[in-house]
């Protein structure tokens, strides 16, 4: 894949070694995010092909990022975003943007920067079961 390919899907790149991260990545594939939406960790090299053009270096980030096409959002507003994709009355939690940024930014990364402490870190990063495989790429 060249440096400059553009991404058909969208892609949640999250901290594979972060066990929230992983709890989070669970919930989306267990209340089927709509199924164009993929995960990376953003310690694989793909995260750095993808995401380098737009700015990001993903060994130096402390949040998640989606790439939805060609526009990539960062921490809260990746997190909203994603809720986009979920069915059902999960769908409603997009609605928590209209929080002022201002105050929903200092609490993700809050979270974000508690997150090894409260939930637990991998030693390294750790890899998708069988039945979920295909919604990951590397």
């Amino acid at each position: 894949m060249s440096d400059s390919t553009v991404v058909s899907t969208t892609v949640l790149f999250f901290d594979g070694m972060c066990h929230l991260c992983h709890g989070s990545v669970n919930f989306l594939l267990d209340h089927r995010v709509a199924g164009k939406v993929q995960f990376a960790p953003l310690q694989s090299e793909i995260a750095r092909k993808l995401l380098q053009p737009h700015g990001f270096d993903p060994t130096t980030l402390k949040s998640i990022l989606l790439l939805d096409g060609r526009t990539v959002f960062e921490a809260d507003e990746a997190v909203l975003r994603v809720c986009s994709y979920l069915p059902g009355a999960w769908s409603w939690l997009r609605f928590l943007r209209f929080i002022p940024r201002f105050v929903r930014r200092p609490v993700y990364f809050y979270i974000a920067k508690r997150r090894y402490k409260w939930f637990g870190k991998y030693e390294s990063c750790r890899l998708p079961n069988p039945s979920t495989q295909g919604r990951f790429i590397e």
